[in-house]
């Protein structure tokens, strides 16, 4: 859960410790709310994490629940190939 938080932080532009460990999807909900307000670009985001753009047209939930997996997806493959598992 660390790695992912570290992952999640790190495609944010956040520090691990402002990523909650528990709460994750809502605390994502939260943030990818506040940054549409913001007048952020959705693409920049997939762009950056790597999502399929086929998420643009879903609501925020879906995004949100499709970028955890995007996410824990790399911290997998990320262990996978270091040998950690």
């Amino acid at each position: 859960m660390a790695d992912l938080r570290k992952q999640i932080a790190k495609d944010l532009n956040y520090r691990a410790e402002e990523v909650p460990e528990k709460g994750l999807e809502d605390w994502l909900l939260q943030w990818l709310g506040d940054y549409q307000n913001q007048g952020q670009s959705l693409l920049d985001l997939f762009y950056r994490v790597d999502l399929d753009e086929k998420y643009l047209n879903s609501n925020t939930a879906e995004i949100a629940e499709a970028l955890l997996k995007r996410e824990a997806i790399k911290v997998y493959f990320r262990a996978q190939y270091s040998g950690k598992i």
